[in-house]
């Protein structure tokens, strides 16, 4: 298990990266008080989805946002 720091929005966070098959990578950490944990083909692309998780937690896109069939008909 190996240890990388992961910035989100200005702030550092600790994640535990550690093997769990040949080809599979997890990423483990918290965010908000609350666990996180994403999956990788590598170690570096798991730290990566972890990062993008946890800025999606962070700021969740607003509901106009993702492409709502009622924003276009206002």
């Amino acid at each position: 298990m190996s240890r990388h720091t992961v910035d989100v929005s200005g702030q550092r966070h600790a994640v535990q990266v550690y093997r769990y098959a040949v080809n599979l990578w997890i990423a483990d950490g918290k965010v908000l008080g609350q666990q996180l944990r994403t999956i990788g083909r590598t170690a570096k692309k798991a730290v990566r989805a972890w990062q993008n998780a946890a800025l999606q937690k962070r700021c969740p896109p607003s509901p106009l946002s993702v492409g709502s069939r009622r924003s276009e008909q206002l």
